[in-house]
């Protein structure tokens, strides 16, 4: 199959649209991360490894993403400075920060 990256025809690797280390950090801990949905007739699960996809890229260009995937690790390790809380149903799901150098 065709890597949507790259475009070249090349056998496609499970590749992580969350990266596994955002989950491996939290693993452990009382609260597992869970996966929040919009659409019609789907609900939130528990997610326990992370999102991925095994028809979008090659392991060539997986490995490109890693120094983002860092970067967005260590800005999301703990709660940014200046971030408004999401809330639902009285409890925090998320924060909202509004100007970042990404």
């Amino acid at each position: 199959m065709n890597c949507r990256y790259c475009g070249e025809d090349k056998k496609l690797i499970k590749a992580h649209i969350i990266p596994e280390a955002f989950f491996r950090r939290i693993r452990g801990k009382q609260n597992s991360l869970r996966l929040f949905t919009n659409k019609a007739n789907e609900f939130s699960k528990k997610s326990p490894i992370g999102v991925y996809d095994c028809n979008i890229l090659c392991i060539e260009c997986e490995k490109l993403f890693g120094n983002w995937d860092n970067y967005a690790q260590d800005f999301l390790k703990d709660v940014p400075i200046k971030a408004s809380p999401l809330m639902d149903a009285g409890n925090v799901i998320g924060y909202e920060v509004q100007n970042y150098n990404y």
